[in-house]
């Protein structure tokens, strides 16, 4: 029986289009809260919205100017901890700004970038506000789903760029000693299953980051890249893998939010590097 001897390799595809059709595939309406959408007004007490926040486990209330009229401001229920009792939702709430708002057809990872600046925005439905997404909703199922991809897409243009520069030298030397041994035990049970493409195949991401510093890969330092690579591991890979809360806190989120933006700014890199070359 005859075989095709050709294999297809990850990046042989057109990266530009994979990547517009995950975003698309990914908005916000996907994480974003419509139904049972509570609110409050601006004459409710500030302590009972803050209550009714939290016993829906919310972080912030759009606030409407009566009980059925338009949404006006947004409301955060963390403000109760700073005012008096005596204190109105009118008196504490955030008016609507123009960065207030976002569309329910915007890719959910546009919404993340912009998380640790702006952790909450009203989503429009045409020209009508319909829903709220917060930064807590960034570790919901969608999220993880695109933050893991980006994750893949990175270590695939990593492992390339490294393969390009040491061409025929094994990579091995440059991995720490206290990885060598298990990067070279892997490698032995995928070669005795005829799983192997090539050494790469059988390093981890920590591996592949001493590779990195060890070349000094795009005029990067090592620290740069010990620290970047490391917070992604750490911040992104590692949760999203194992299915851990990102962003139980604000500063889980935040620290969620700047490993995918630095995954992102990897990805452009190696990428630009990639057409030099």
């Amino acid at each position: 029986m005859k075989t095709n001897s050709y294999q297809a390799a990850p990046l042989d595809v057109d990266e530009d289009q994979t990547l517009l059709q995950v975003e698309r595939g990914m908005p916000v309406r996907l994480i974003a809260t419509f139904e049972g959408l509570t609110t409050t007004t601006p004459d409710e007490p500030a302590i009972s919205a803050s209550n009714n926040a939290n016993a829906h486990r919310f972080d912030y209330l759009p606030v409407r100017q009566s009980e059925n009229g338009p949404i006006i401001g947004i409301f955060s229920s963390s403000m109760s901890q700073s005012i008096g009792a005596n204190h109105n939702v009118e008196q504490v709430y955030d008016r609507l700004g123009p960065d207030d708002l976002i569309s329910a057809e915007t890719s959910l990872l546009q919404f993340v970038w912009s998380a640790e600046e702006q952790p909450r925005r009203l989503v429009l439905e045409g020209t009508d506000i319909r829903g709220i997404v917060t930064l807590s909703d960034i570790q919901k199922l969608p999220v993880r789903i695109s933050l893991f991809s980006l994750f893949i897409h990175f270590e695939l243009l990593l492992t390339e760029h490294l393969r390009h520069i040491l061409r025929d030298r094994s990579p091995i030397e440059f991995v720490s000693p206290g990885r060598r041994g298990l990067v070279q035990e892997k490698w032995h049970e995928f070669t005795s299953n005829q799983m192997e493409q090539d050494i790469f195949s059988a390093m981890d991401i920590c591996d592949k980051r001493d590779v990195a510093k060890k070349l000094n890969i795009l005029g990067k330092s090592a620290t740069s890249i010990q620290n970047s690579i490391t917070g992604i591991e750490r911040d992104l890979r590692n949760p999203i893998a194992h299915g851990s809360d990102y962003a139980i806190s604000r500063e889980a989120a935040v620290k969620a939010i700047r490993a995918a933006r630095a995954t992102r700014d990897w990805i452009a890199d190696l990428r630009k590097a990639r057409r030099i070359a």
